[in-house]
């Protein structure tokens, strides 16, 4: 189920409600669990939402898999500002390089080029659509190279498995 709401007038007082029924055989749902959260507080991505009780006490382990996806709008007159709080260490860096070219101004220095679209994502004018979000790289395999390597080697022509044996000092042969 996905709940879009495409204008928050005053998001400093928006809350929002999440409740969770139980059926019963009489047709009359009884409310199991609720959880109340503010817009502000909001972040981008996968939460879990613990669930509470009418008198606001944890109701344990239950727990809602929720995933939010939160832009928030912001004046054209005011994306760079925002952009620069989002992103402090990006703007910094900028504000050094540019310091540093007018400071010597025959110097080479290199230019930093920030990507629109990562702005506007941040930002929130515009989303960044999933296909264009890079993807984690999968980890390293846990089996090293040596055990690998002297693993089973498939014949292809005779479509037998044929195992690299070692001698051992005893004289005695093991497949491996």
């Amino acid at each position: 189920m996905s709940c879009t709401s495409d204008q928050i007038v005053l998001s400093e007082t928006a809350f929002l409600q999440f409740c969770v029924y139980r059926r019963v055989p009489n047709g009359n749902p009884v409310p199991i669990g609720y959880r109340t959260l503010s817009i502000n507080r909001l972040h981008n991505g996968y939460r879990h939402v613990i669930l509470r009780t009418v008198g606001n006490q944890n109701l344990g382990p239950m727990s809602l898999f929720v995933y939010f996806d939160v832009f928030y709008y912001v004046m054209s007159t005011q994306i760079a500002v925002h952009s620069a709080l989002m992103n402090p260490f990006s703007s910094a860096k900028k504000e050094e390089s540019l310091s540093m070219a007018l400071l010597y101004p025959f110097a080479k220095h290199e230019e930093i080029v920030e990507d629109d679209a990562y702005r506007q994502a941040i930002v929130g004018t515009a989303k960044m659509s999933r296909d264009e979000t890079p993807l984690p790289s999968p980890p390293p395999s846990p089996i090293p190279e040596s055990f690998t390597s002297r693993a089973v080697s498939n014949v292809v022509g005779n479509k037998k498995i044929m195992y690299k044996e070692r001698t051992l000092s005893s004289g005695s042969r093991v497949k491996l």
